[in-house]
């Protein structure tokens, strides 16, 4: 009987344990719901993906005790600093709202962020409770999506050029509402991507411990990755990869092996990949503007009144594919970013101590503002203040401590320590590009957060001893989440009835800049025309 139900706990956690990984690969790959924002939708699937959590978690003992195990391992003054950054929240949400619905977006972005971390624990939970199982399904989901996500882009380049035309990047990545946000989920999954060999080798399966198959795999993942990221001229998030890969191979050992074996492989053949495209285009390109001079009349559909150029390209000056690429990006602009971080720190200078107001960045300035500064340590002290800046500044310091205390028991050659050395370097690359993109602010990115971050706490064994346990403050803290996931999403579905009245309004107020729904300024909206 035991068994059964240890068996049965360990299913469950399972299944919990690759929702997040199939939430990235069914929203990356396809549309779920006609007619509504992609990025509206998968705030919602992002809102039921955590009550999934939290309510399988609250009603199943082995995770209860799981998670109460997870729960035990912050400290105490840890989880002091974690009540009184959301206190803070919830008074500069008070302070600064205008009207009751600019006050409960507000308190959305305080109950959203703190959620996200207890997700991230009902996710060690599961991890702890399935064991290499959950290492094997959620490195198989992410190595699919970086693979699938990439072939579709391919299929892109591949069409324009059948149809003699360039490929505009700004209409790639079509899942998602804009290129940057597959980049900022590229920053936390690119680098665990070379753990799948070593995680592979464990299955059971003898495809899946094939040597060649799994070179086939990985590899296959990581070139299409940074081809995406190439092709998308993603220079922060190139950066940001390339710095904490450099890091991480100098500080923890245990990615040298993997970086240099898979990680280096890959990005050479991502180059391969994205350098044959470019010529390809340019190619084109040239043969077309060659037809142009010498007066060859257009293609058939183009005489017929159907023209493919225009589901491709745009004018010359912003349609050349090496210029929108990593080609023709490698420069020092800051694309409008110090700008917005200028107006950052004017707000943390105006409200240093309670900030401007979660999710309010947008709406407390002028009317060019987009939803966030690209910048989360400015955004985070402009919008919630100082206090609340510097008690999750210690936080964070606290996690890259006691992980890097952890690393240190694990001997430098042991395999032991390559998976949760490659998930560390995959929060740190996310927490560089960060500091450059909406990171922390878009929902898939988001998710993929919550994954790696409550992977790598379920693959870290605590320092001491210890049997899962319940608690009552654990118990408690997972049946709040549970009623405030509840409440959230309940209101998230309310609003979302309401999108086509908020885009009707989109020409006047432009309100198309993403923060938790795609219409960033809602708030602008409620302040005008005295909702709530």
């Amino acid at each position: 009987m035991v068994s059964t139900e240890g068996n049965r706990n360990r299913y469950l956690a399972l299944a919990l344990g690759a929702l997040p990984g199939l939430f990235l690969l069914i929203t990356s790959t396809t549309y779920l719901v006609e007619g509504q924002f992609v990025y509206d939708v998968k705030r919602m699937l992002q809102l039921c993906l955590m009550l999934v959590l939290f309510l399988a978690a609250a009603l199943n003992g082995g995770l209860r005790h799981a998670f109460a195990l997870q729960f035990a391992r912050i400290p105490a003054w840890v989880k002091a600093l974690l009540g009184l950054i959301i206190v803070l929240g919830i008074t500069s949400s008070v302070v600064n709202a205008t009207s009751g619905m600019h006050l409960a977006y507000s308190l959305l972005e305080v109950a959203l962020l703190s959620m996200l971390v207890l997700a991230a624990l009902v996710i060690a939970a599961c991890r702890t409770v399935a064991g290499e199982l959950f290492d094997q399904v959620a490195i198989t989901l992410l190595a699919m999506t970086a693979i699938a996500v990439g072939i579709q882009e391919l299929l892109g380049v591949a069409a324009a050029l059948a149809n003699d035309v360039e490929f505009f990047f700004r209409i790639s990545l079509m899942y998602y509402s804009w290129p940057r946000f597959y980049n900022q989920v590229q920053a936390w999954t690119l680098p665990v991507l070379a753990a799948l060999p070593l995680i592979w080798s464990r299955s059971r399966s003898e495809l899946l411990r094939s040597t060649w198959f799994q070179a086939i795999f990985c590899l296959s993942a990581l070139a299409l990755y940074w081809y995406v990221i190439l092709m998308t001229g993603a220079r922060g998030l190139a950066l940001s990869l390339l710095a904490s890969l450099v890091v991480c191979l100098l500080v923890f050992p245990a990615t040298r092996r993997p970086t240099l074996r898979w990680h280096l492989p890959g990005l050479v053949l991502g180059l391969l990949l994205f350098t044959a495209a470019a010529q390809f285009m340019e190619n084109s390109r040239v043969t077309e503007s060659a037809q142009s001079a010498a007066g060859f009349p257009p293609a058939a559909d183009q005489r017929d009144g159907v023209n493919p150029a225009d589901h491709f390209s745009k004018p010359p000056d912003q349609s050349r594919f090496a210029d929108q690429s990593m080609a023709g990006r490698l420069s020092l602009d800051g694309s409008g970013r110090m700008g917005m971080w200028r107006d950052s720190i004017g707000d943390i200078k105006t409200r240093p101590l309670v900030g401007i107001g979660p999710m309010n960045f947008a709406c407390a300035g002028p009317v060019y503002r987009a939803g966030h500064p690209h910048n989360f340590a400015l955004q985070f002290a402009g919008e919630w203040g100082l206090l609340a800046s510097l008690a999750l500044a210690t936080i964070v310091g606290w996690i890259g401590l006691a992980f890097w205390r952890t690393s240190r028991r694990v001997p430098h050659r042991s395999d032991d320590g390559m998976v949760p050395a490659l998930l560390a370097t995959g929060l740190l690359a996310a927490g560089a590009y960060s500091m450059l993109s909406g990171v922390m602010v878009m929902p898939a990115s988001q998710v993929a957060g919550v994954l790696i971050g409550g992977w790598l706490m379920g693959q870290v064994p605590p320092e001491q001893d210890s049997s899962p346990r319940f608690s009552r403050s654990s118990i408690l803290a997972l049946w709040l989440s549970l009623i405030v996931a509840t409440s959230m999403a309940a209101f998230s579905f309310g609003e979302a009835s309401q999108r086509e009245y908020r885009v009707s309004f989109i020409p006047t107020m432009d309100q198309r800049i993403p923060r938790f729904w795609q219409e960033g300024k809602l708030c602008k909206y409620l302040d005008r025309f005295g909702a709530g």
